[in-house]
């Protein structure tokens, strides 16, 4: 089993043309929608979206756009959902508004509750489509150039500067220049969020996708590596998660000029995060695989590779 036959069982993107990506656009734009109707949010008065940007690599335009792994381009498959992305709105308004997540979450709720699940989280309203799919929705309003982020994560609505298309232009920069680098990301995230799982880690001690791709994203690695070169890449950058967690404790990577701050403010105990990084650069180090990938996707693998191996017997016997 290689690296680069797991890589082909845990991309998704939602630039992708698959079927999977493409009901995935279905959904966004179902939201857009619902969103750009008249009195939508405020009384008397429409929110008008721009064409969401859904080109990758470039720079980001229009008012609606994606964020977070789906931004990237390195988005993986997991157990729980199949497909999931982070849909961004900025909304011009004169002042901050704070109700602003309640009455797009309301407007949502009346709009999809019959036959989704509408749930106002902590950071973002999540829009579950009840079969593998999810999109989260975070909200930002700009008031004379200058862009607030909505959220209650302290447990009172709130709003905190950011800059969310410098964000993801950063990251894309990085990637653009060696796409290795989106390859040892995705991998890395796929396996310890398999790790996570095995290890039953609390979600606040859950190492963040952000700050793995913060650790990695401009690191050296080889271009367009072969398999023993991702490989390599691979172990040394698990290699270095694990220093940079031993060496910084409960103060993850940021970016400051971003206004990112410290990625690790939900955790509550290092040593789970230790023990989970702990695992993958273990299992890496042998190869065991089967220990640090879903079940399901080792089994797909090693039904793909049998296959291979009887058809070439058959064709020797002919």
């Amino acid at each position: 089993m290689t690296l680069e036959e797991i890589l082909e069982e845990i991309c998704i993107g939602y630039h992708q043309n698959d079927a999977k990506s493409t009901k995935l656009q279905k959904y966004v734009k179902e939201v857009i929608e619902v969103l750009s109707e008249d009195n939508a949010i405020y009384e008397g008065r429409k929110i008008a979206f721009k064409e969401l940007s859904s080109r990758i690599d470039t720079n980001l335009d229009g008012d609606t756009f994606l964020q977070g792994s789906y931004g990237t381009n390195t988005a993986i498959k997991h157990k729980s959902y199949d497909v999931d992305a982070d849909i961004a709105f900025i909304i011009d308004n004169n002042t901050i508004d704070l109700r602003i997540r309640e009455l797009i979450y309301d407007k949502l709720s009346k709009a999809f509750g019959n036959k989704y699940i509408v749930e106002k989280k902590k950071p973002c309203i999540t829009i579950d489509f009840k079969d593998k799919y999810k999109i989260d929705v975070a909200i930002y309003t700009r008031v004379n150039d200058v862009i607030y982020f909505h959220n209650c994560i302290g447990g009172v609505e709130k709003t905190d500067l950011a800059k969310p298309k410098e964000l993801i232009s950063y990251f894309n920069d990085y990637y653009k220049q060696n796409n290795t680098r989106r390859k040892v990301v995705r991998l890395i995230k796929h396996f310890i969020k398999t790790a996570n799982n095995a290890l039953e880690i609390d979600e606040c001690n859950k190492i963040p996708s952000i700050s793995i791709n913060l650790l990695l994203c401009n690191r050296n690695m080889h271009i367009d590596a072969n398999e023993d070169e991702l490989y390599e890449d691979v172990l040394d950058s698990v290699r270095y998660i694990k220093s940079y967690i031993e060496s910084n404790g409960y103060e993850g990577p940021s970016l400051e000029n971003l206004y990112v701050h410290n990625t690790f403010y939900k955790v509550k105990n290092i040593y789970e995060m230790k023990k989970v990084i702990d695992k993958v650069s273990i299992n890496l180090e042998y190869k065991q695989y089967d220990q640090i990938i879903e079940k399901d996707i080792y089994d797909r693998i090693s039904i793909k590779n049998n296959k291979k191996v009887d058809s070439s017997f058959t064709g020797t016997m002919g």
